[in-house]
């Protein structure tokens, strides 16, 4: 046998077919054990209650008697939620066929039993509530599921009911980029992420209360272009070029800038000229974090550091370098001069990318999750669940409690749970 054959069948190693179609003929064990579990695959149909369906004979389209054509059933399960449990909860519904004879149309299966299959909502709801926030495989999320209630659920029919979960909340991320573009700040960065057979980016765009993930395929600025085009307000991000093409205000990240500049130090531990130039870089960032520190994001007291950037401009930057890391350091600080210390006249706007990178921590937890398996419409559809999921967390809302509420809109549903625990903290009995 050749040796390209022994590596073929090392890769098919995995594969279950020894173990299920020729090792249980001789081994009895294995074979009560196949029959188990597959018995266990099985739906377990236990009826909770039966809701029979009446609708008016009449055509939607011209008004006239419907003929009934028959009658029909559908199963649903679902689960219903106690205040400390779970319980699996099936419900039949029967129903007529209706015909029209005069235009030709046809009623089958109701409206409201049709989005989600043989699944009810809750149970889809908990599945991205596990998938998403919970960052569990789509396997184990069909395993977990099946061996407490009997659903027989297939990996594959979970990754379905997500691509209907996003492409039902796809107006939800919509409404949340469309509400930070018309504030006075965005957080913007981005990370790669491979999937199968090719490598892409995820760009995340936050603010202090909405969060959105976008996928590309390239690391191209098109993409920021096209999707801030409208942005009018300062946008903080790291010193990626792309970002300098926005018409608007930047603030350029200074954590990212001392990290580059203790690695130069670093590099160049001999150099008097760059160590000077760190060294009141640092002293003058200190005293404007004290003030921060003291006062909060507010124009009034920082506006004082502006004649402190002037000064060291003049000291440090305007002068004449001889060393080559100095001269490269001085072309970087002009450069991005106006991008530095834009926050020292604006107010709430942080010096730093923080509020960004926490965003792409969360999606860093759901890569470890998908290991890239997911596809470029997998990540997309992954991504817009997470953004109403960030979302609602930057909202002070429950994302489960979201799901299960049946809305679409974050911000009108955060407004309506904050009135309601106003309406319980005026009147608790």
């Amino acid at each position: 046998m050749p040796p390209s054959s022994f590596v073929n069948t090392g890769k098919a190693a995995r594969w279950d077919f020894q173990r299920e179609r020729v090792y249980i003929r001789t081994d009895q064990l294995l074979n009560r054990a196949s029959k188990a579990r597959k018995c266990r695959e099985k739906r377990i149909k236990r009826t909770n209650e039966e809701v029979v369906l009446a609708r008016e004979p009449v055509c939607p389209n011209c008004d006239r008697r419907m003929d009934k054509v028959g009658s029909a059933t559908k199963t649903t399960y679902d689960i219903r939620f106690s205040r400390f449990g779970l319980k699996r909860w099936v419900v039949t519904y029967r129903f007529d066929r209706l015909w029209c004879r005069h235009c030709n149309s046809y009623l089958g299966k109701p409206e409201h039993i049709k989005p989600w299959g043989w699944c009810g909502r809750n149970l889809v709801m908990f599945m991205m509530f596990k998938i998403v926030d919970l960052c569990m495989t789509q396997r184990a999320v069909a395993d977990e599921l099946n061996h407490l209630f009997g659903l027989g659920l297939q990996e594959g029919e979970v990754h379905r009911m997500k691509s209907r979960a996003a492409e039902h909340y796809a107006d939800a991320r919509a409404r949340i980029l469309a509400k930070m573009l018309k504030g006075n700040l965005i957080h913007a960065d981005e990370t790669p992420i491979v999937l199968k057979h090719k490598r892409g980016y995820v760009w995340v765009f936050a603010t202090f209360h909405e969060v959105a993930y976008f996928y590309t395929e390239t690391r191209e600025g098109t993409f920021v272009e096209q999707a801030l085009k409208e942005f009018k307000g300062v946008i903080v991000s790291d010193f990626y070029s792309p970002y300098d093409a926005l018409p608007c205000p930047q603030q350029k990240c200074l954590i990212h800038l001392m990290r580059d500049l203790n690695d130069a130090v670093l590099d160049y531990p001999y150099d008097e000229e760059l160590k000077g130039m760190v060294v009141e870089f640092g002293e003058l960032l200190r005293s404007i974090v004290q003030t921060i520190d003291r006062w909060g994001l507010k124009s009034r007291f920082l506006g004082k550091h502006i004649v402190d950037v002037a000064r060291f401009y003049r000291k440090r930057i305007n002068i004449t370098h001889r060393s080559e890391p100095a001269l490269k350091w001085k072309e970087r600080f002009l450069k991005n001069r106006e991008g530095l210390f834009t926050f020292l006249s604006h107010d709430g706007i942080p010096w730093n990318n923080n509020n960004a990178e926490h965003a792409i921590k969360a999606f860093a937890r759901l890569r470890r999750a998908i290991l890239g398996l997911s596809t470029a419409k997998g990540i997309e559809e992954y991504l817009i669940l997470l953004s109403v999921c960030q979302t609602c967390k930057y909202s002070s809302v429950d994302f489960l409690d979201f799901l299960l509420s049946g809305d679409t809109d974050v911000d009108s549903f955060a407004q309506k749970r904050r009135k309601a625990k106003q309406r319980t903290a005026e009147c608790p009995f």
